[in-house]
């Protein structure tokens, strides 16, 4: 009988030890993985990418980042986590600190985005970091942010009476800005009176995403509207919003009258 109660007792002792040490380590149970986000001057250690890996970074603009730590205020930084399998989370991440720490769920190519913010609460720096995570893991990422692409200089709208709406953009001097990867097009809903395109109250959804040369050149990016889309006599609104290997920076909205 006090054999039992010995072994009762070292059972009981172990499992309380377990727990213990697992609310010291901080490890995440189930399929969840617990995430640290960093944001300084050490590199992310991260496994080197695959070749499968590159080319998605290649196509999805989830590109390992290497850039000096940014050395401006942020007003705000926003983190989200996507992957596959899994909601979007989003969180805030303090301005004091430039760390978080979350619950994530498990899976592959997870990818952490965060985008820092001025004053204006307009997008000027951003990072990218996609990460395996294995259930109850710990991972600290460490992501290096860089500066965000600007939007582009001219934004125009051309159509045919009836016929498709072709917007076209372009910067200035027919120069696009280094590191240019890619483009994000919105589109808000149509109005039959005239509104700022630049108007809180419109809704802008992203419609089209691509490399650059998807949309043409730096003499001229275009993405057409068929005509079985949109209704005369009605005010269409875009944004265009330009991407490089930090994310996607402040877009640039624009309206045009369709008959």
């Amino acid at each position: 009988m006090r054999r039992a109660r010995s072994k009762f007792l070292s059972i009981a002792l172990t499992m309380a030890l377990l727990g213990a040490m697992a609310a010291v380590t901080g490890c995440a149970g189930g399929d969840m993985a617990k995430v640290t986000i960093n944001i300084g001057n050490h590199a992310a250690k991260t496994d080197s990418p695959s070749i499968v890996d590159r080319i998605l970074a290649f196509l999805t603009f989830s590109t390992r980042l290497q850039a000096d730590p940014p050395s401006v205020f942020f007003n705000r930084i926003d983190l989200a986590v996507s992957g596959t399998g899994m909601e979007t989370i989003e969180r805030t991440i303090s301005t004091d600190t430039g760390e978080i720490t979350l619950d994530v769920p498990s899976g592959p190519k997870r990818v952490f985005t965060i985008v820092g913010y001025d004053d204006g609460d307009s997008r000027i720096m951003g990072g990218i970091a996609t990460k395996d995570l294995t259930p109850g893991g710990n991972e600290i990422i460490s992501i290096m942010m860089g500066d965000l692409p600007f939007a582009p200089d001219f934004v125009n709208g051309s159509s045919a009476t009836g016929g498709p709406v072709t917007i076209t953009w372009y910067y200035t001097d027919y120069s696009d800005p280094a590191g240019l990867v890619g483009f994000r097009i919105y589109r808000a809903p149509d109005t039959q009176s005239y509104t700022n395109p630049n108007d809180p109250s419109l809704i802008y959804l992203p419609v089209a995403i691509g490399r650059k040369e998807n949309f043409g050149d730096n003499f001229g990016y275009e993405l057409i509207f068929p005509a079985s889309g949109l209704t005369p006599n009605r005010y269409l609104y875009f944004g265009v919003a330009a991407i490089n290997q930090y994310g996607e920076g402040e877009p640039v909205f624009y309206n045009y009258f369709y008959c």
